[in-house]
């Protein structure tokens, strides 16, 4: 029998809760905030009012994203980038090359958790609001 840490929706609602307090210092545009876990399926979600369809489903794929690639999206990316591979070639649509915004969630023992997404505002802002929400949450 396998023995693991899991991403448990108490620590998934903290982060969102940690993200949700962290926006306002970072932007005045509404964000989504999404959480995965290490298989890229949804723990807590939320959004807030006016956030646009695009952004409520970037944020979930950021998350997506990070938890499978385990590592975050701009590492991901560049990683990607530098290659040449076009991100079709991995075969999964769910998949973003991102800038911004979509950080892994592992444990102390750095065991990959699952995936943080934020969507809505600018990818800087993003990025630093998913930061932010992983250090007050205990698992930067």
């Amino acid at each position: 029998m396998y023995d693991r840490p899991v991403l448990d929706i108490d620590d998934a609602l903290k982060l969102v809760d940690a993200a949700l307090a962290a926006a306002p210092a970072e932007t005045k545009k509404p964000i989504a905030v999404a959480v995965v876990d290490e298989m890229g399926d949804w723990v807590a979600y939320v959004r807030m009012d006016g956030v646009t369809p695009f952004a409520r489903e970037y944020a979930r794929r950021k998350a997506y994203t990070a938890s499978l690639m385990q590592r975050d999206v701009h590492e991901f990316s560049a990683a990607r980038a530098q290659s040449g591979r076009p991100l079709a070639d991995l075969g999964d649509a769910r998949l973003v090359g991102a800038q911004n915004g979509g950080v892994v969630i592992r444990d102390a023992a750095g065991n990959v958790l699952g995936g943080l997404g934020v969507g809505g505002a600018a990818p800087e802002e993003d990025e630093r609001i998913a930061r932010a929400a992983l250090a007050a949450g205990g698992l930067a």
